[in-house]
């Protein structure tokens, strides 16, 4: 077996691997389903080329050529749905009239090609009268996805636009060589590199996982974990029982039946397996996933904290607090404007953890706010929003001054009550949506929190 086919195999298992994670995360959703045919058909795609190539199948030359048909059909869907669109129009579904065609076009001998055979471990096809309109129909298909995809990567904000950034990237550097070698070069018969191109999902499966760790793409982060976490637990369970059967039998099986040890092994992993659970998730949260938490249980924390207090040091020590506990940001401050925005207070979670804001940037940061509706503003966004509204010059100048990363504004009824300004992450991690979700959370209930305490104080 070559290098090639070996990478191949390890590749099309991780890819197997993929699939299942994300359709296992959201089944019901149009994109995960988009994406889970796309890995599946590209498994099938660099095994059914693997088959033909080691065994001169032409049953599996023809498998090659029909998941080559779906898998650029699912490229293609994948771009129409993503990120979060949640049902297609009918007419779309003609484009699935192409696809269907040349699936069936596929097994139908001397349509697509005419033979497979394996010169010098070369994988030789004949082409048929066909396969011309096949090579349309993908690069058609396929320069129409990147298009599509490529327009919503420059609308997209914030996490989404560095998903959208590696998603693609890996992507491109899978699918171009691919296209190149297995499609385009053999029309001019050269078919030395046919059988590298489902090594080059490489590329795909790399930036795709990047993706996910560091960006939570299709937001299945928390399957990878807690997969880890059940196969790290149940391999060390089974794997002290089969050492405590090896042991016995090695060692003791005069004194110790081995149906004893069996039981004993039974006992000990299911008395064991819950700790070495929880020890295996304190592990993968530190190392693994570090500032991966559950949201539900964050937003209960924050809510009893800040809506049990109508004192206004005591809501910002709680706003400092999740920042510190969840996000773990490097450094915040915490800007109130009192009633009719006569006087400001500035409060700093420890010496040397603030920014230090002047009264210049402060204003510099409030007049720029009014020109978002969200609460939530990501330094990247502002900045991009800045090259076409250049009143933004000097919140960005501020943001890029002091580091920050991350702006929360507090508002109620259109009025801006105060800010909060994050840093970066002290593990170096991009804030994701999942992060941007929270701080919306935080966002709302602090404002609320804020304006009580503010009126409590006047009274």
């Amino acid at each position: 077996m070559s290098f090639v086919d070996l990478l191949t195999i390890i590749l099309l298992l991780s890819e197997i691997f993929l699939s299942i994670l994300i359709l296992s995360k959201g089944l019901g959703r149009l994109v995960n389903k988009a994406l889970g045919l796309l890995t599946f058909t590209l498994v099938g795609w660099g095994g059914a080329i693997l088959m033909a190539k080691n065994y001169e199948s032409v049953l599996a030359a023809e498998l090659a050529f029909a998941f080559g048909s779906i898998l650029i059909f699912s490229f293609f869907l994948f771009s129409l749905v993503y990120p979060k669109r949640k049902k297609l129009n009918s007419k779309y579904y003609l484009f699935l009239v192409p696809t269907v065609i040349f699936v069936v076009l596929s097994f139908i001998k001397g349509a697509v090609f005419d033979g497979v055979a394996v010169v010098d471990g070369v994988l030789v096809t004949t082409r048929g009268p066909w396969y011309s309109l096949f090579v349309i129909y993908v690069i058609g298909y396929f320069f129409s996805s990147l298009i599509i995809l490529f327009r919503r990567h420059r609308r997209a904000k914030g996490s989404l636009k560095l998903q959208f950034k590696y998603f693609l990237v890996g992507l491109f550097l899978f699918a171009t060589p691919a296209l190149l070698s297995n499609v385009i070069l053999p029309v001019f018969d050269i078919f030395y590199l046919n059988t590298v191109g489902p090594a080059f999902s490489i590329f795909f499966v790399f930036f795709t996982a990047y993706a996910i760790f560091r960006y939570r793409l299709m937001d299945i982060r928390v399957v990878f974990r807690e997969s880890f976490v059940y196969a790290a637990a149940a391999g060390t369970v089974i794997g002290a029982g089969l050492l405590i059967m090896y042991l016995n039998e090695k060692f003791l099986v005069e004194f110790v039946p081995q149906s004893v040890a069996g039981v004993f092994a039974l006992l000990l992993g299911s008395f064991s397996f819950n700790y070495l659970k929880n020890a295996y998730l304190k592990l993968a949260n530190k190392y693994l996933f570090a500032g991966l938490y559950d949201s539900r249980l964050m937003v209960r924390r924050l809510i009893k904290r800040i809506t049990a207090s109508i004192e206004i040091s005591e809501i910002v020590l709680a706003v400092f607090k999740i920042i510190k506990e969840v996000f773990e940001a490097n450094k915040a401050e915490l800007v109130i404007f009192q009633r009719e925005n006569t006087r400001r207070d500035t409060f700093l979670p420890e010496e040397g953890q603030g920014f230090d804001l002047s009264e210049e940037e402060i204003d510099q940061i409030k007049e720029g706010s009014y020109n978002f509706s969200e609460t939530v503003l990501l330094f990247e966004e502002i900045k991009e929003k800045a090259r076409k509204k250049k009143t933004l010059l000097g919140l960005v100048e501020v943001l890029d001054k002091n580091k920050a990363s991350v702006l929360v504004l507090f508002v109620r009824k259109k009025k801006l009550i105060g800010f909060v300004l994050i840093g970066a992450r002290e593990n170096s991690n991009a804030y994701t949506k999942e992060d941007l979700d929270m701080l919306g959370l935080l966002a709302d209930q602090s404002s609320l929190a804020f304006e009580n305490a503010l009126l409590y104080s006047e009274v």
